[in-house]
């Protein structure tokens, strides 16, 4: 049986700076204290990390818990010029076109 869109599960990361909470919100959302670490330092998030919202035994959301952005002003500029010099109907057009040509793009 193929799985329509309607069937496929939400996907949602948790994207933003460094040391402000997003694997604390990813915890309270799971109510798993046991999700990720956490720490007072920088950085403590070094890889993307995945969990599974299940609703009568089906995938219903993927969450993402993402390590912090140290120069998101920077990632902003270079979002700004790619959009210039892309044809991306929307904000995702444009993420999948940063990620295809991330090798461009090293600092990020």
């Amino acid at each position: 049986m193929t799985q329509t869109p309607a069937d496929l599960p939400i996907n949602i990361a948790v994207v933003g700076h460094t040391n402000t909470g997003k694997t604390s919100l990813m915890r309270t959302l799971l109510r798993d204290d046991r999700f990720g670490e956490i720490s007072d330092e920088a950085g403590t998030t070094h890889n993307v990390d995945k969990a599974i919202v299940l609703a009568n035994g089906n995938a219903i959301l993927n969450l993402f818990d993402t390590p912090g952005l140290e120069d998101s002003s920077a990632l902003l500029q270079t979002l700004n010029n790619l959009s210039k010099s892309v044809t991306a109907r929307l904000p995702a057009d444009l993420l999948r076109v940063f990620i295809e040509q991330s090798d461009q793009h090293p600092d990020f």
